[in-house]
């Protein structure tokens, strides 16, 4: 290309043409970047290792916060360990703490994230991005035995676990004693002997049916009242959330012809800068 000296007139001002000449001269070079940026981006996104997303809701302490005394009460949920207890206690899952946490599958997560439920206390989403689709259940499965080991949960799961077993107990009690009442009366019936005023089987009757049903209810409760239990099924991509090849090429080629044009720019900058010197040289 050729060079003109601009005078301090402002003669032959930079147009939008002279741009395109530029872009046009340097073409090779924009190319090169592009094609480069791309092969490099292809090479990349093939030699990433393929990551999968595994997703599971689970309940810490389920039937706890919920579960009610012999009278209908809420039983002091205060004590139960919620979910944001858990997420305080694991703090942020880095690849240190995942080392810890999950001794033979840590080599195999990705990355990892836990959230608890604005609303509901006892729920915990977790986010699993492994390197291996079929270890994703595995991971759950040394994850939420960890969860079963945290002290906090192990104290307040005996804690209420003894509650409930106590409740139990009562309920059984009552019940026997119901029942010798019930035969009792039976005894006396048959033998046509005078009943205590004021004793109604009917009554007696219910009381065992409603002692019968809050022990049923107990003992589900004692069976549903774990460390922590999955809400719902696990969820695991089929596909490859990550290298996203296509964001990949597609941001390489972007960013490649911004370099491009910029490198046109610098060396055609210097061109001009060593024939400024050669043409003021000539001069002298």
């Amino acid at each position: 290309m050729d060079y003109q000296i601009r005078d301090q007139n402002g003669y032959g001002e930079i147009s939008l043409y002279d741009y395109f000449i530029v872009l046009k001269n340097s073409k090779k070079y924009i190319l090169f970047v592009f094609f480069s940026s791309i092969i490099f981006a292809v090479i990349v996104s093939y030699l990433q290792p393929k990551v999968y997303r595994g997703e599971v809701v689970l309940s810490i302490m389920p039937g706890c916060v919920a579960a009610r005394d012999m009278k209908g009460n809420l039983v002091d949920s205060v004590g139960c360990v919620t979910a944001r207890d858990v997420k305080s206690v694991l703090g942020k899952l880095d690849k240190d703490k995942l080392e810890n946490l999950l001794l033979k599958t840590h080599y195999a997560v990705y990355k990892m994230n836990i959230d608890d439920h604005p609303e509901q206390k006892d729920i915990l989403h977790v986010v699993i991005e492994a390197i291996n689709i079929d270890i994703i259940n595995d991971i759950i499965i040394e994850f939420m035995a960890y969860i079963d080991n945290i002290s906090l949960v192990k104290k307040s799961l005996i804690q209420k676990q003894s509650f409930f077993l106590l409740q139990d107990k009562e309920l059984s009690d009552l019940l026997e004693t119901s029942n010798e009442m019930m035969k009792t009366y039976d005894r006396m019936f048959i033998h046509g002997k005078i009943v205590f005023v004021g004793f109604n089987p009917l009554e007696l009757k219910m009381s065992i049916n409603y002692l019968k049903t809050k022990k049923f209810e107990i003992e589900n409760i004692l069976k549903q009242l774990k460390g922590v239990d999955i809400v719902d099924k696990i969820y695991i991509s089929k596909n490859p959330i990550k290298p996203n090849k296509t964001k990949n090429i597609s941001v390489a080629a972007i960013m490649s012809l911004f370099v491009g044009v910029i490198l046109a720019f610098v060396i055609e900058s210097i061109k001009k800068t060593k024939y400024r010197k050669f043409y003021n040289n000539s001069k002298d």
